[in-house]
């Protein structure tokens, strides 16, 4: 089952599937430009020439950038519960976590709330795996390791009580 993940409002979502795209093209930019760094540091410049080099670094950050945001706007975007493990499903990176899809296996969770406190101001800032998410309402995985997860998804209360049913079998 697919719960689909809930923004602030609808100019959020929208937002999102622009400011997202720029955003990936910026880090595929620095990934390529510092692997480019570390590629001229080992001398392989002497070997391809500078050119070559450049236009090779513009091919590989249009491909992957096209590759990466095509995939955040047309795959399907949310939580995603299977007999043993929940998906997040969300095709981006945000500043606590650089996954594409966070993998979490039911053993591995303490419990699941729903949270109605903002977590703007709280000292989870930044921990929404949303982008451009509802970080008023969103709920609280935490981790038999102590991490905590949060993610904003349409009738969240419903997602506890039969996540927390799941759990517990």
């Amino acid at each position: 089952m697919r719960y689909r993940f809930k923004y602030y409002n609808t100019t959020f979502k929208v937002l999102s599937y622009i400011l997202i795209p720029v955003i990936n093209v910026i880090i595929v930019s620095l990934i390529v430009g510092a692997l480019t760094k570390i590629l001229l540091f080992f001398g392989i410049d002497n070997i391809i020439h500078n050119h070559t080099m450049d236009s090779l670094y513009q091919d590989v950050i249009i491909y992957v950038s096209l590759a990466w945001n095509l995939v955040y706007i047309f795959f399907p975007k949310g939580v995603i519960v299977k007999e043993n493990s929940l998906i997040i499903a969300r095709y981006c990176i945000t500043l606590r976590n650089f996954k594409f899809r966070i993998r979490v296996r039911f053993e591995d969770i303490e419990s699941v709330n729903v949270n109605y406190n903002n977590l703007n101001l709280s000292k989870y800032y930044g921990a929404e795996l949303v982008p451009l998410g509802d970080s008023n309402y969103n709920v609280e995985l935490t981790l038999k390791n102590g991490k905590k997860l949060f993610f904003s998804i349409w009738d969240a209360e419903a997602f506890c009580q039969k996540f927390a049913e799941q759990i517990h079998k």
